[in-house]
């Protein structure tokens, strides 16, 4: 992938699972970015959170448990963009919050 002149030792590498709402807004896609590019994190797996679909704009145009389909895309998006496409293991997370106790 990237090439960097130092090298982070093992017992220093963060094993790193992420759950992120991708598609929701920019700042989680700089975070995956990110996450991906350090040498300090091991992402071992990417999980597409659902988001509050309850913002009217005609630029966000999804639906209540359509939400975490889109952060499913956007997710492979940025892999597919960064060279990366099939590389991490993506999983859709679940489309509605989970019920409290």
């Amino acid at each position: 992938m990237w090439k960097y002149n130092f090298k982070v030792p093992d017992c220093k590498r963060v094993r790193l699972l992420v759950y992120t709402d991708c598609a929701c807004e920019a700042d989680d896609q700089y975070a995956l970015a990110h996450a991906l590019m350090t040498e300090k994190v091991e992402v071992v797996g990417i999980i597409a959170a659902h988001f509050d679909a309850n913002t009217k704009h005609e630029l966000f145009p999804y639906k209540p448990g359509e939400t975490a389909k889109a952060s499913f895309d956007e997710i492979n998006l940025i892999l597919d963009k960064m060279g990366l496409a099939g590389k991490y293991p993506v999983a859709l997370g679940s489309g509605v919050p989970l019920d409290d106790e």
